[in-house]
Formats: C-alpha cells, structure tokens, sequence
C-alpha cells in the first residue's frame, strides 16, 4: 500500500522536482502522514507556476524537509498541513524577456477541468515554513530576502480562522468562485550590495510581523483565474537610511526600470486581453451590442418562467458574492505608520553651517499609508468598487474631463482628416479580428449612449466609441491619512523635534478619514497594444490643508542632501517624459515664525502666516480662454507686462549685462509656437488616417511650463499680544498666477541661438482653433519683433543662453501676473519684524549658494563634477502688479511735550478699562467713545479676522489712563445720552460758504452716526470722516466746537455682538502710497542678485487722525470696489535697482556674521540706484515725523551706499502741529522744488548732495564742441610727444658725431638746435 502512495507521489511530484527518488520519501497511510527530505524543484517548472515577471527567474530552488499531514475522514473541512523547514530560492535578472510561449490563457496550475473536489482540496491547504532565504542577483546589485515563520492559510471573507467550507464563495449563475487565503510571516530582512561601486553602504532593511490576504476569483468551468486582489498589510516600519544608501537605491531601480518597462508592454500585449474579456463593464457592453429586439423578448420569457428562484437565491449567495466580488486584478499596501529618518555621511556633502557641519538627521512620520495598483482597468470604467475610493475626488474628477477633453480631440483630429467621400464598405484592420467576439451576430454595435441600432450614428463615431471602448489605463493610487516631516535635529537642538511640514485638517476640524495627500498616476494603453493614439500619462495630486513652517536649517539640510544625490546620482541630462500634472492644494499656509522674544513689545508679532484658499500647479493648460492656466491668460498677463518699460527697455534700471526680464519661451507657449509635434493632418481616407496615427499623435502642446495659481492670496500676523492673538491683516487677499520655466540641463552646457519668432499666419492655417489666435498671436508676435529691433547688443553668458532676444536667459524662469489690486498695511512693530527676516533670508541664501557650488564642484566627491558657469544657479523673476496701496499706520501727533516724553507699548483696553476710554483726552479732540463703534452689526467673525494690534508707539503714561485729561483746545466730539435719539438733535443744512457749516462724512463707516458743525470753511477735511488718504492744502483747524452724534437704537442682537466681540478704542494716523502699474524684476546669479522696480503713477493720501476699527474697515473693502484710477493722473518716474555684489572675506578681517551668530561664507555689499523724476507731493510735518520713527531700526545697520537722482520733483510741506509758542501766528506750507539733483551716500553712511544745473539745448552743443577740441588737443598733444621723440634721438647722434671728429684733430661748427 504505501509502495503504491509512493508511486503516485512520485508520478505528480516529478513534473516540479527534479533527482526524486522513493528512497528520499516516507509514508505513513493510516495516519495520514509523509515526509520528503532534499527536495530540489524545476526552476523552469517554478517560474511557470508562480507566474513571476519575465523579467526575472528562478535558478535554483531546493526544500531541505517537507512533511504532510491529511486527516483522510475531513478533507471537507479540515485542510492538509504541509510544512516546510528551509527553502533556499535563487533568482536572476533575464539579460532579455523571457518568452511567454509557454503561457496559455489557463495558469499552469490548473487542472483544466471543472471545479471538483480536488480543486477544493488543493486550493484549502495550509502551508507553514521556518524559514525562506532568497538571494536575488542583477548585474548592478546582490539582494537577500530572509524571512521567518512563513503560513498561508485559509480563511472566511472577514479575514477569521473557520471552517474550511467557509473561505470560499460561489455564485452558480456567474459560474465564478471566491477564495480566501492569508499569508503572513513573522520577520522580513532584506539586504542589497552594489556591485558596480563597493563603497556605497548596503541598503538594509528590518520589518516586524506583516500579513498579505489574497482573494483569488475563478471561474467553475475551468478553474482558470479570472481576477486577484492582493492585499499587503504592515506592521509600523522604521527605517533609517543615508544618502549613500539612498543613492545605491536609486541605482538598483534604475537598473531594473528599462526591464520592468519592457515587460509591463508585453504583458499588456498578453494579459490585458484576457483581463478585458473578463471586465463585467466591458461584458456589459458586449451585451448591450448583441441584445436585439428578438433576443430581448425571449429573454423577458426566460426571466419570467424562472422568477421565483432567482429571485429566492438573489437573497442569500450573491449578495455575499457581490459584496466580496474582485471585479479587477489589484493590488493594495497598507501601513498604519512608517518613519523614515534620512541621515547625512560625513564628507564633503554637508551643509556648512556651523550648526549642521557636523551631521543632522530628519525625521518624516507617515500615518495610515495605502497603495492601491490598479494595472487592468478599463479607462471609462466606474471606480466605485475600488478599495475606499472616494468617486467625488478631485483626481477622479480631473481624469473624467481629460478623457472626455482627449475624446473630442481625437474625433476633431480624425475629422480634419477624413475624406469627403471615405470609403465605409469594410472595417479597419486592428479592429477586424475584434468584431467576431462582440457580438454573436459578427455587427459592430454602437458606442456608449447611443441607441441599440447603429443606423443613425456616423462611421467616424463608431470607430471612436469602439476604441475608447477599450482603451484600458494602470492607475497607481496613493492616500495617506496624516504626515508630518519634522525639523532637522542637530546635536545642538535638544529640543523636542517641531514641525516643519504637516496636515493642518486638525485646524479646520475635518473629518479624520480624509486623506491629507491622494496621489494618482495613471497611464493608458490599448489590448494588444495597437498603433492607435491614446492620453497622456497623468499625474494628479490632492493636498487637504497642508502647513509648512520656515526653519532655515531644514531648508540648508535638505538642499545640501539632495545636492549630494543629484551629483551621486544624476550623471548626464536624462530626456524629459511627456506627463501631464496637476496638483491641487486646500488652504495652504506658510509660517514664519519671528526672531528672538520681545515680551516687553506688545505690538510685536510673533510669527506671519501666508495663506491661499487654494493652490494649484500645473502644466496643462486649460481649454477654456476664461479660465486661469490657458494660454489666453498667459497672453493677457504678457500685454500686461508690455505696458511697461521695464521689461523691454535697455535703459536705467536696466544694464545691458542683465538677463532678459521674459523668456521667449513664454511668447511662444502663448501662441502655441512651442508645440512638441503638430497635429496630425493626413490627406486621406477615414480608415488609413487611423492606421498612420501614433500612440503620441495627440501629444502636441509643449509641458515644460508650470503654471502656480493662488486663489486667493493673504498674509496676516499672529501671535499680537495688543491684539490677543487675533490675526492682524498685513497683505489683504489677491489672486496670483506664477509661470515657470526651466530650462533643461542640455540647454545649459551649449549656448545656442535659436531663429527668431515667425509669424502667426502660417500657424493660422493649421487646425488650431484656439481663441487666443483670434485676439492675442498678432500683438504679441509684432511685439516680440519690436522688442528685438529695439535691443541691438548681443551679450553671451556662461551661465545663460542666449534667446531670440539680445540679452541672454536664465536657467529659471518665473513671471508672476495679478489683475488686482495688492493692499498691504504696516505699522513699526511688523517693520522690525520683516527686517529680522530679511535678515535671516540673507544669511539663507548665502549658505545655499555656498553649499550648491560647493558641492556640485567639489573634485573629491563620487560623480561628475560641474563647472561653476553650468551649475544652472540662474534665476529671473518678473512680476506685474497694476497697482499697490501701502497703508503706514502710525501713532496719530501729539504736541504736548508731556506726551513726547514717553515711549511706551500701546495701550490696548480690557473689559475693565474700555468703559472709562471715553474720559481719555486728546491734544486735538476729546474723544468719547470713537468711530470705532460704528461696527455694532460687524459680526465676531469678522472682527476677528480685522482686528489688529494698536500702532501707537508713543501714549499716554499710566496716570493719564486712569484720570481725564485737560482739553488744550476746544475740539469735542461727545456722545449724546440715549434719550436724544429720539429726533431732538437739530441738524442745521449743509453749506460750503457758511462758516459753521455741517460736514458729512460719506466714506466714513459711521457717517450716519455723527454729524460735526462749525468747522472752519478753509480747511475741507475734519481729520476724523472723509479723512482716509485725504489731506488739504489748508492750516488745521483752530476749533470744533460742537460734535452731536445721531444713531439709531440698536437691537438686543447687536449689543449682543458689541460685548462679546473685540473693539479697538484707539485712534491712530495713517499714509497711504498708491503706486501703479508696477513692474518689479529679480534677477540672481549666484552671490550676486539685482532687484529692479519701476512705478508710473505714485499718489500719497494721508489722515493724521482716524478710529483703527474705520481703517480696518476700509482696509478690507478697499480691494472690492477697485478700479484703476491712478492712470487719469500725472504720471511719474521711479526708477529702483538694488545690486548686490559678494566679495571675499580678506584674512586677517573680522568675519561678518549673520542674524543667528554663524559667520556668512561671503561679505554682501548691496548699493542702490534710484531715479526719481516729474513727481509732485503733498506731506503733513506730522507724517514726515512719523515715518521717520516707523522706519528706525532696532539694531543699527551697516550704511546702505546709494545714488538717487531726482529731477523735476516738488514737495509740499505743511506744518499741522500746534506750534510751541502762544504768538505763532501759523504756519505757511513750504513749496520746494527740485529741478535736478543728485544725494549720494558711501560706505560710511555720509550723504552727499550734489546740485546740477538744468542743461539747455545750447549747453549740450557747447558740451559736444568742448569734448570736440579736447579730443583734438589729446591728438596734438601725442604728436608733439612724438616730434621731441624724434629730436632727442637726433641730437644723440650728433653728439657722437662730435666726439669723433674730435679725436681726428678737428671740431665741427656749431649749429643751433632747436
């Protein structure tokens, strides 16, 4: 009997081992038991049955010891135990794909025939190892796989341990089956070795416990395997690994990428065939083409005869079935944390500063991380059976419109190339040997959403719609709940470790299984893989609230680490890849947080917030010419930019050694003259038209650009003690578009001049139906033209290449574009804050352009080493604001000396202190309860996000805010009991020529409350209503003798929001420049960068005296209503060019040292240029002084050397102080002007002033006849210089005559010389 076993064993084994003998097998029949020692597999056999990649095999395969264990009276229900001690697994990498011949569309497994019961027994054994070793071998690397306490068992579909007729599910009327099986192990560790370069570090890698559910889809008839979903479930990972091991990761990808590639196309050409058939949408579709009007009838029969059992079994197995169906292959990872901390080897690869010369490490937290690989999904498809898929994301939604958008450009495409009279009497040849399985009938049936007959419907669509049919796409899905990326820690930070990038859903209390970061890519292919255009890869990426925090050190960390891997790792330019992206960002923010403690300044922000509703970056452009990111809003941003002089002129703030402020590539991507190919027009029939398109004919616009948008943009403050850390506006919103440009590598090593921009009539003629050909591709092409005519210089730059222009382009590009108005405010504490990190941004990007030349230059380090002109290190940014209101906000003026003494914080109110405000007295006004109470239907919200820190640098002592003050004059403004709302207030008429006039105020936001009488008829502007930005040419004021207020009763509601919400009670002064059309550019190269900015209009409005709660108010309405006005009035020239030069630091010198105490690598020497010039302006006394404290820094600065010239400037200066004095009669404005003059300033801050008279045209002329005969005199002067030459040589040579003669005996006469 056990002879017999033995011989049964050996006839099934022999097919997958090889040298098996009965001597190396024991049997043991009654108690179900065997055992096999030394066991060697088929390699060839193995590979086959695992169904491995063809690219990889199986070389040797060896099982020490099996044993069995069968309990013969429970096969039902009780698996077979096969356990395995040590299985030894060598693989290899095929040179070449191996050939998948052998393959049928049956696995090798499969018995052939219908499910049976030994099906049912093969499919529930439970497998345990001890231990699987697996040395993996390639060309550039060595690998081991060692892994513990291996089982693969069965179970139900909630993933328990039960009976054995539970882990499987079977629905008769699909003829599919369901299997459940879990594999898990207790220990993985992994190894890999360079082989190519010795001494990069070994990449090792520890995991704890981790189990893979895998649910198998078969089918009954023939056991075939339909479908598979794999599900791989980590334990937490740690991981640490260093830039080294980090570069020997990336070179053992990139020695398996070209394979993996190679073999992904074959399978495509192979499985995704079977995969296609076995789709139910795709069945679905089958069946809607073969289902006629007869078959439809006898089927309604069918189903009616058979009603009550389907419908009794439609209650119980295939409602199961369909709940745990597997509609698609997949495969899923899972982890619940992963931290990744990335180290940096000691070398020259550091950072170095001071702080991180000697090593740091950053940590990344990564929570609830899911993978889902989906390779064989119909590209039309629902999504609605993924894997906690959320069909209404944004990725989702982005992939239906660029298939709908691909469809209609594809049928445009097919019909500018179809014939009038096509030939329709057969189908194409790729879709001749598909139309036999569609239906039984042989007809091709329609597209999705047409009807059931194919009469009505055109060739053209039917074509389309039977291709699209079966475009298939592998989409990557990667979701992560929550994340965080730490600081870097040094041995010097003992701190606990700080955010610098994480989810922010926290803050907006969103729920918590959204995902923080859903990433997407995707890519498109057809069954077989025919020649037949489809999309382009996408890359799609959804970012919920995300908040990143500046830390310096971070940022120097992470671009010294990942220079090192570009100069490891990148070793020639590698061919940019046609990819379409879009990255979509949800209330993003920025922090920067401040420098140093300042407890004692209460006005002083802790840290600034920029924030945006939502980002989106990408390099699609949008079809529709309204939307922003399509090329009519590049166009429109561009004439924009030619408004100006500063982009396109070749004179001050421009030099002639600049880059050019725009690249030709934006003009040409605006006109669509940067296409990567040109659309596929093909004189032709229908059917060869098909046959002659590739796989990227569609593939036409370029994708090199980005476009950034915000929408919209706004920056505030936070962390104001005054304000109890309620934000403070700082920037009001704005949207912001961004388009960028890099250039690639290639383009750096070689300057090239490309031809010139042609002509958009040629264009015209294609296809190309865009609307920004219609209203944009002719000015922009002549302007394009003109600007090259105007520069005429051609400068060559190591660093740049030369454009189409004649100044030569950076590596980066960006050209940043607002249609709206930038309101900004700012008092002297938020000043002193900006100046701190204009501090810290220096010492930042010295250290980076340090660290980057350092080491992509350095000649000891692996890789190839770069030359300092193509590092690619050049930057231009170029911007274009229509208008820029900067509102000052200072300390209203005190003229009581009393008043100047102090130098305290200011004085916000508490609960406490608030009701005895109105006591407090004013040099100017006695303010009882001030405008700002206008705002009592402002709800909480709102005052929130207004509400600001008060700005008065100089108030009142504390004796003073506990006790009413003296009225110097006889200003009032008081608040009339409640009693006098009821009408009792006389309101005399509003005149302009009677001295005790009424004026009402209509831009005040309580001009409804108070009405101010008997003020002086010479001066139009109380100081307190139509104030904002205004300011007469008058004296102020001598008296305000009566102030009423007239309100109306407000409601339980209102006084409600009143006291709960925050009131600012202080009064404040503020000046306002409107600058418009404003043209800024920065340029960068290396150490040294230019800042240049020029306005047209500058318009300066003030208000020395104004409730803060009023400014706030209209400080965010003043975006809503505006318009440009500014262009109706007098333009003005200012002109503004920053340089900044590095120089070495000189031995023996004192090294400079930035704001955290680090000596700088490099001295930064900036001098400014200015010209001011046609510029009239009007300043009160008590404004000039104002400023003069707002900008006072708080540590004295080095002497910033500067040359303005100002020409045909006229100030107007009015005193509107109370002089000293009791017997000043009053002030007279002073009238200065400035016909030319020139203020300079040297590195030891000295100002010097250097008049120049006006020059006429006769004064140039005797200008040009002076340097005329100053030239002509250098010219006599060299020719005089060259006749005494001459004479000196002659009268040598008499003299020696002389001498000569004198030694015969006699003496030559003597001539006179001259």
């Amino acid at each position: 009997m056990a002879g017999l076993i033995k011989n049964q064993i050996l006839k099934h084994l022999s097919k997958f081992a090889k040298n098996v003998s009965s001597d190396s097998i024991n049997v043991s029949t009654l108690k179900g038991e065997g055992e096999l020692t030394n066991l060697e597999l088929n390699e060839i056999v193995l590979t086959d049955l695992l169904e491995l990649p063809t690219w990889l095999r199986i070389t040797r395969a060896v099982v020490n010891r099996v044993n069995l264990k069968i309990h013969w009276t429970k096969l039902k229900n009780v698996p077979i135990l096969v356990s395995l001690d040590e299985v030894q697994v060598d693989m290899e990498t095929c040179s070449e794909l191996r050939s998948q011949a052998s393959s049928s569309v049956l696995p090798s497994y499969s018995s052939g025939g219908r499910y049976g019961f030994s099906d049912k027994v093969i499919d529930g054994m439970t497998v345990t190892v001890n231990s699987v070793l697996i040395t993996f071998r390639s060309h550039a690397f060595h690998a081991t796989f060692q892994l513990s306490r291996i089982v693969l068992d069965s179970k139900n579909p909630i993933w328990q341990k039960g009976d054995l007729r539970t882990t499987r599910l079977k629905d008769v009327d699909r003829g599919e089956l369901l299997i459940f099986k879990e594999l898990s192990w207790q220990t993985l560790r992994v190894e890999a070795r360079s082989t190519q370069d010795k001494a990069l570090t070994p990449l090792r890698l520890i995991t704890n416990q981790a189990r893979c559910r895998i649910t198998i889809k078969k089918k009954l008839a023939d056991c075939s395997v339909v479908g598979c979903r794999l599900v791989l479930l980590m334990d937490d990972l740690l991981w640490v690994l260093t830039d080294s091991q980090l570069t020997a990761a990336f070179h053992f990808v990139d020695s398996l990428s070209d394979l993996v590639r190679q073999a992904t196309q074959q399978s495509q050409k192979t499985k995704a065939v079977r995969k296609l058939e076995s789709l139910p949408e795709f069945q679905a579709q089958k069946a809607q083409q073969a289902r006629g009007s007869a078959s439809q009838q006898s089927r309604a029969a069918n189903v009616g005869s058979s009603g009550g059992r389907s419908q009794a079994t439609q209650s119980s197995i295939p409602k199961a079935f369909n709940k745990y169906d597997v509609p698609e292959t997949s495969y899923h990872f899972y982890s619940e944390r992963i931290d990744l901390h990335f180290c940096d080897d000691p070398g020259p690869g550091r950072s170095s500063h001071p702080d991180l010369s000697a090593g740091a490490a950053l940590q990344v937290a990564i929570c609830q991380l899911e993978m889902d690989f989906y390779p064989y999904h119909l590209a039309a498809g629902d999504r609605g059976h993924w894997v906690k898929y959320c069909v209404d994301c944004g990725p989702s939604s982005w992939a239906q419109a660029a298939l709908a958008q691909f469809k209609t450009l594809l049928t445009d495409a097919l019909n500018s190339s179809r014939s009038t009279h096509t030939p329709l009497s057969r189908a194409p040849p790729h879709t001749r040997h598909e139309t036999s399985h569609q239906t039984q009938g042989g007809r091709t049936g329609p597209g999705p959403g047409e009807g059931g007959g194919t009469t009505q419907s055109s060739p053209l669509k039917c074509v389309v719609a039977t291709q699209l049919r079966k475009l298939m796409s592998s989409c990557l899905v990667l979701r992560v709940n929550d994340f965080c990326v730490y600081r870097v820690s040094t041995s010097k930070r003992k701190q606990a470790p700080k955010e610098f990038i994480s989810g922010d859903k926290d803050r907006f209390k969103l729920p918590t299984q959204m995902a923080s970061l859903h990433l997407e890519f995707t890519m498109y292919y057809y069954p077989a893989n025919p020649n037949f255009p489809v999309p382009p890869p996408k890359l799609y990426l959804q970012l919920n609230p995300v908040q990143v925090t500046f830390d310096p050190l971070s940022i120097l960390w992470l671009n010294s680490f990942a220079r090192s891997l570009q100069r490891a790792i990148v070793t020639e330019p590698s061919p940019s890849s046609y990819l379409d992206v879009h990255l979509e960002a949800i209330m993003p923010r920025i922090i920067i947080d401040g420098v140093g403690e300042h407890s004692n300044q209460r006005d002083r922000p802790h840290a600034m917030h920029i924030q945006a509703t939502r980002l989106i970056l990408s390099n699609v452009r949008q079809a529709d010419p309204t939307l922003p990111g399509s090329l009519a809003s590049l166009a429109n941003s561009l004439e924009a930019a030619q408004q100006g002089e500063l982009f396109f002129a070749s004179t001050f703030p421009t030099s002639s050694e600049d880059f050019q402020p725009i690249c030709h590539k934006f003009v040409k991507h605006a006109i669509a003259e940067d296409n990567v190919r040109n659309p596929p027009v093909i004189d032709s029939t229908l059917y060869e038209a098909i046959n002659n398109m590739n796989r990227d004919a569609l593939w036409i616009q370029a994708r090199d650009i980005l476009f950034l948008h915000f929408e919209p943009l706004w920056v505030e403050f936070f962390g104001v003690p005054a304000a109890r850390n309620r934000p403070v506006p700082f920037v009001d919103a704005f949207p912001l578009s961004l388009w960028i440009y890099v250039k690639p590598k290639s383009s750096l090593l070689v300057a090239s001049r490309k031809p010139g921009v042609g002509s958009c009539e040629e264009k015209d003629k294609r296809s190309h139906k865009h609307q920004l050909r219609n209203s944009h591709a002719e000015d922009l092409s002549q302007d394009l033209n003109s600007f090259s005519e105007k520069d005429k210089v051609v400068h060559s730059s190591g660093s740049g290449e030369c454009g189409e222009g004649s100044r030569p382009e950076a590596a980066t590009h960006i050209f940043a574009h607002t249609p709206s108005l930038v309101s900004a405010q700012l008092n002297h504490y938020q000043y002193l804050f900006l100046m701190r990190q204009l501090d810290v941004i220096t010492e930042l990007t010295s250290y980076l352009t340090y660290d980057t030349i350092n080491i992509l230059t350095h000649p000891n380090m692996a890789g190839v080493a770069l030359t300092q002109e193509n590092l690619g290190d050049t930057l231009v940014v170029s911007a274009v604001v229509p208008q820029v209101d900067v509102s000052l906000v200072m300390p209203p003026p005190h003229t009581s000396k009393d008043f100047m003494a102090g130098d305290m914080e200011s004085f916000l109110p508490d609960s406490s202190s608030t009701a005895d405000l109105h006591d407090l007295g004013s040099p100017s006004c006695e303010v009882r309860n001030s405008a700002s109470e206008h705002s009592i239907v402002q709800k909480a919200g709102e005052t929130d996000a207004c509400s600001i820190t008060s700005d008065i640098t100089k108030s009142y002592s504390v004796d003073q805010l506990t006790s009413p003050q003296p009225v110097p004059v006889s200003t009032s403004i008081t608040r009339q009991p409640s009693s006098t709302a009821n009408g009792n207030i006389s309101q005399p008429p509003v005149s302009q020529h009677s001295p005790a006039s009424t004026v009402r105020s209509d831009l005040s936001s309580d001009s409804d409350n108070f009405i101010v009488v008997n003020i002086d008829s010479e001066r139009t502007d109380s100081g307190l209503g139509d104030a904002l930005f205004r300011v007469g040419n008058k004296p102020p004021p001598s008296s305000i003798e009566l102030a009423s207020e007239v309100f109306e009763e407000p409601t339980p509601s209102e006084i409600s929001d009143v006291t709960s919400s925050f009131r600012r009670k202080d009064t404040i002064s503020v000046v306002t420049f409107k600058m418009s059309r404003m043209q800024i550019v920065q340029e960068s190269r290396g150490y040294e960068s230019t800042i240049k900015v020029q306005c047209c209009h500058l318009v300066c409005e003030e208000c020395n005296t104004m409730g803060y709660d009023e400014f706030q108010t209209k400080f965010s309405s003043r975006s809503r209503g505006w318009s440009d006005s500014l262009a109706s009035t007098d333009p003005c020239c200012l002109k503004i060019r920053l340089d900044t030069h590095a120089e070495p630091i000189s031995p023996g010198a004192e090294e400079p040292r930035g704001i955290s105490g680090a000596p700088l690598p490099m001295l930064i020497r900036p001098f400014l240029n200015a010209q001011v010039a046609d510029l009239n302006m009007s300043l009160l006394m008590s404004t000039i002084t104002g400023l003069i404290d707002l900008i006072e820094d708080e540590i004295i600065p080095q002497p910033l050397q500067m040359e303005v010239l100002v020409e045909r400037v006229g100030l107007q200066l009015m005193e509107d102080r109370i002089p000293a004095n009791i017997t000043s009669p009053g002030s007279v404005p002073t009238q200065v002007w400035l016909p030319k003059l020139v203020v300079k300033r040297d590195s030891d801050g000295i100002f010097t002033l250097l008049p120049q008279r006006e020059e006429t045209s006769e004064g140039q002329s005797i200008k040009d006849e002076r340097d005329k005969l100053q030239e002509e005199l250098k010219q006599l002067r060299e020719q005089l210089a060259q006749v005494q030459e001459d004479n000196c040589s002659l009268m040598a040579t008499l003299a020696k005559l002389q001498e000569d003669q004198s030694c015969k005996g006699f003496s030559l006469p003597k001539l006179p010389l001259p």
